[in-house]
Formats: C-alpha cells, structure tokens, sequence
C-alpha cells in the first residue's frame, strides 16, 4: 500500500510538470529563430546657418528647408515605395548657437535586402541608393544642403 501511494504522488508530479511545459508552451509560442538583427543606415542632414533659425539651444530648418527640425521624420522605402523604416531627426547638441543645424538618424534595414532604397528627410526630394552603394559607404549618409543643388 505505501508503494502504491509512492507511484501515484510520481504519477502527479510528472503529470504537473507536462502541464507546466504545455501551459508555457502555449504562453510563449514556439522557440526557434528569431528574426535577424537589423542592418542600421545611420546618417547627418546639414543644414546651413543662413538656412537655420535658432531658439533657446534648438535649431530647425527655415525657408526651403523648414520641414528640418527635431523631430522631423525620415523615410527609408525601397525601390516600389513601400516604407521600410521611420524615425526622428534628432538635433546634435552642443553645436554653437548660430551656426549650422546638425540632425542625426538611424533607420534600420533587414535582410533580405531590397536592389535599391530612397531616403526621404521632411518633404524633400528622395534620395536614391543602391544596396551596393549603401554597403560601399558602409551603411553611412551625409545629406548636405549647405551645397547648392544639383
């Protein structure tokens, strides 16, 4: 009788545990591979000081170029248009008030990669890259508007 009882409370517990690993798997879905890490397309957009305005530190974008500010958005699509990534302009700090505007970004960009990829800042014209170019440059842009346009 007290083996008996031994192999019921092993019964359980077995039984429990089963339970646990349905119940999670349930919970946490399948594990497997996940989703590769992004390629990050990271890059400046200059703006000059005759085409900046400055307030209290923060520098945007005037004239032509008053979509430029923090916060602003950039656009990565591929080559049909489909929006790959989104983000924010984001003002570099510690420039001199006065002076040129400076916006960082980062998009990130997965695999497989697209043949090409336009970059939209604000409501400017996009800016087209290869897949090859974009490598070449090692994932780095300068969007430079203190250059006259070509």
């Amino acid at each position: 009788m007290c083996g008996s009882r031994s192999v019921s409370t092993d019964a359980r517990f077995a039984a429990s545990i089963l339970l646990l690993l349905v119940v999670g798997a349930a919970c946490f879905g399948p594990v497997g591979p996940t989703e590769p890490a992004p390629t990050w397309l990271r890059g400046t957009v200059t703006l000059p000081a005759t085409n900046s305005s400055w307030t209290n530190g923060a520098c945007r974008g005037t004239g032509a170029s008053q979509d430029i500010y923090d916060g602003a958005q950039i656009v990565a699509e591929d080559g049909q248009g489909n929006t790959i990534d989104r983000q924010k302009l984001q003002v570099l700090l510690g420039l001199p008030s006065g002076g040129p505007c400076v916006f960082m970004f980062t998009l990130g960009i997965r695999r497989p990669y697209k043949g090409s990829y336009q970059l939209v800042v604000g409501t400017h014209s996009p800016v087209t890259y290869s897949t090859a170019d974009l490598e070449q440059r090692q994932w780095r842009v300068v969007f430079d508007y203190t250059a006259a346009p070509s």
